[in-house]
């Protein structure tokens, strides 16, 4: 409960602050991965894995999500 607080309160500032969407994505990129830190060795190199993804990849698979539809 905590997390999603932290990140919609995160999301609320950078709207506010006029960041960029990429801005955005990166900063909660980085909060993901700071959670992954909490984890036990073996599930912390999963962890990052799963946040590694360059704003391009994710725009361009979010990109075709939304033309799927």
């Amino acid at each position: 409960m905590k997390t999603r607080l932290t990140l919609g309160l995160c999301f609320v500032l950078a709207l506010g602050a006029g960041c960029s969407k990429e801005q955005v994505y990166h900063g909660i990129q980085e909060n993901r991965k700071l959670e992954c830190q909490q984890l036990p060795s073996a599930e912390y190199e999963r962890c990052m894995r799963q946040y590694d993804e360059s704003y391009d990849a994710y725009r361009r698979s979010r990109d075709a999500a939304i033309e799927k539809q």
